[in-house]
């Protein structure tokens, strides 16, 4: 599922053929590049090749590449681009040169968000975004007077006011389906509440006052939402959308392209997209982001990484942007969002934390995907539901010598 959103980042989303200009500088050293297999990477890396002296391989997974010196120079790439499926495992690798350096001496264009930082110094460069976002049916809204939600509380009031509303089935449409969306939907809410996942050292702490809380609001949100959500994922929300069977829906931005759409999009024009309402009142939308973008490996020599840097501005410089602002929502200071970015950008600067895909977290999402559905069905309590999550956690973490 991990790489399923990631690869949603960008399948959607498309690129145009363009002729860039000559880089900025004539690049002297060999710089090569190892990219996922996006097409987003497309016209970064032909902005690139520009500079002289660039190879760009495109493999499937960047993190099976050694990050050793002693591998040979000329098998490790200095420019990975890497995700969110995969930056975490090859931070433990220790394969990323620390890059405040380099942001000090060339990156005057990037831009705070853009930033992933470990341990306080900055590793990665994020250059593309998704996360998902609010999305109203504006007419419907106008008609039955009801404000733009700003909180999850206010969405099921929004959402009540609809519920008698003839011209489509149901009010709301959540991505409920049993396993990781579902868990995602708790995780959201659970962090929106300023509840912690994950203890420092590893420790299970969804049962909490804030986990409970989230797991409540859950339920009352199903009764909002088609009967089968339990099999609702992303897709079907989509589909809800674009059918103009619901009049609220919570979608990733990876998949709104096609509501404007009128050859697919019943509603198209006819939507309003928004960040996800907060938690409460003043607080962060209830969302995380994912990411794509690049780290400079740590076997590089200072010439290297010098010249690798400076080859991937000129890939993401404000020309490539202006050409190709369909290609992704871009994260860098020229990117100017159209209507389906400016949720994403919205939220990033509204603080959503990014989606830390570690071994812990990855199991702790398994562990609630299997035991929030018997909750939501009726079959436990929110308490207990939280329990086995944390036990059926704990149980995998042990066996892998994650935690004692």
């Amino acid at each position: 599922m991990f790489l399923r959103v990631l690869v949603l980042l960008i399948s959607v989303f498309s690129f145009s053929e363009a002729v860039f200009a000559k880089c900025a500088f004539s690049n002297k050293v060999p710089v090569s590049a190892a990219l996922p297999k996006y097409n987003f990477w497309v016209p970064v890396a032909a902005a690139m090749r520009e500079c002289g002296n660039v190879t760009v391989n495109i493999v499937n997974d960047v993190s099976n590449i050694g990050v050793s010196r002693n591998q040979g120079q000329n098998k490790v790439p200095q420019i990975l681009g890497v995700t969110t499926a995969n930056f975490d495992a090859m931070l433990n690798r220790n394969a990323f040169l620390p890059l405040d350096g380099l942001i000090k001496r060339y990156g005057k264009n990037l831009h705070e968000r853009q930033f992933i930082r470990s341990n306080g110094k900055i590793v990665a460069i994020a250059i593309a975004g998704n996360t998902e976002n609010l999305v109203v049916h504006e007419d419907l809204f106008k008609q039955q007077q009801i404000a733009y939600p700003k909180t999850m509380f206010e969405l099921v009031e929004a959402a009540k006011k609809l519920s008698n509303v003839k011209a489509i089935k149901k009010p709301l449409a959540l991505a409920y389906k049993n396993g990781w969306n579902v868990a995602n939907s708790f995780m959201n809410l659970h962090l929106a509440n300023d509840g912690i996942l994950l203890s420092k050292n590893h420790q299970p702490m969804v049962n909490s006052k804030e986990g409970i809380a989230a797991l409540k609001l859950m339920k009352l949100l199903t009764t909002l939402i088609p009967e089968n959500f339990d099999d609702a994922g992303p897709a079907t929300v989509q589909q809800s959308l674009l059918k103009g069977e619901v009049g609220i829906a919570i979608s990733w931005a990876s998949r709104l392209s096609q509501l404007d759409d009128n050859a697919t999009s019943r509603v198209s024009g006819r939507l309003k997209i928004l960040p996800v309402p907060s938690f409460s009142k003043d607080g962060k939308p209830s969302s995380t982001l994912w990411w794509d973008g690049f780290g400079i490996s740590i076997a590089s020599t200072r010439q290297e990484s010098d010249a690798a840097f400076k080859v991937m501005m000129e890939g993401l410089d404000e020309e490539m942007v202006a050409s190709q602002k369909t290609a992704a929502i871009w994260l860098m200071n020229s990117y100017k969002p159209g209507r389906l970015g400016k949720g994403v950008i919205d939220a990033i600067e509204r603080g959503i934390p990014r989606y830390n895909s570690t071994q812990t977290m990855v199991m702790l999402h398994t562990a609630l995907g299997a035991e929030i559905p018997k909750f939501l069905s009726g079959q436990v309590s929110a308490e207990n539901a939280l329990v086995a999550s944390e036990a059926a956690y704990l149980a995998a973490a042990k066996e892998r010598g994650l935690v004692n």
